[in-house]
């Protein structure tokens, strides 16, 4: 029976050490990025890139995480100004002008996936850490400190954490002992952060991305949260 007991003790002891593992790294991610409940009350985001890529020279959106709505205002390749007015969630476009003329949205200059998927990609990179403490408690671990670069760094691991799209990402987040963001590994990809800034109400994010494999660097010239924004800018030009 003392034997049963003291099995029973063990287990317990080390589920509780397992759970204060889990909220250390919680804690160890907040106190980096600012407090949690901040950042479920900032509605509103707006973030802005001149980073090319296949489709557009510049791009900036706006969008409201609670509804859905959002706005695209880009440049694309082929110097053509383009708005978009769509809802990420429910995958469907509202509207969209073509050098400030309302285009058939049978035959749109850039396909709406398209624009998904880049609204995905961005939000993925600047908003990582808000995905991963939005996430249950279980789906994030903390390993030992690591030497990177000649500086000691944590790894808080993940698993299982849904982005905007509701989808499942894995990885690992770097921080040094100053509680600054220094490197992601988004399901096995290596991306080197700097330029953290303050979004609003103490929310601090990278935003500037550096990709080990490919040398590809991506960079937020704005990104900024609000509680309130002018609807209009989801419905008109």
């Amino acid at each position: 029976m003392k034997l049963v007991k003291y099995i029973l003790f063990i287990c317990l002891f080390y589920s509780c050490h397992i759970v204060v593992a889990q909220n250390k790294s919680k804690q160890l991610i907040l106190k980096t990025i600012g407090d949690a409940a901040k950042w479920k009350s900032l509605n509103y985001i707006l973030f802005s890139s001149n980073s090319p890529n296949n489709n557009f020279l510049q791009r900036s959106y706006l969008i409201d995480k609670q509804t859905g709505k959002a706005r695209l205002d880009a440049v694309t390749t082929d110097n053509e100004s383009v708005v978009m007015l769509f809802n990420f969630k429910h995958k469907r476009v509202e509207k969209c002008y073509i050098n400030g003329q309302l285009s058939d949205l049978n035959s749109l200059k850039v396909p709406l996936q398209e624009v998904l998927n880049q609204l995905f990609q961005d939000t993925e990179l600047l908003f990582l850490p808000m995905f991963v403490i939005s996430a249950p408690k279980n789906h994030i671990a903390i390993k030992t400190d690591q030497i990177v670069n000649a500086e000691r760094l944590v790894e808080v691991v993940f698993q299982g954490v849904s982005n905007l799209n509701k989808d499942n990402i894995e990885g690992s987040i770097y921080i040094n002992n100053k509680g600054e963001l220094k490197e992601y590994i988004i399901n096995q990809e290596k991306i080197a952060l700097s330029d953290i800034k303050d979004i609003g109400d103490g929310i601090l994010i990278p935003t500037s991305f550096n990709y080990a494999n490919t040398a590809k660097t991506i960079k937020f010239t704005t990104v900024a949260a609000f509680t309130d924004v002018e609807l209009s800018r989801f419905s008109n030009l």
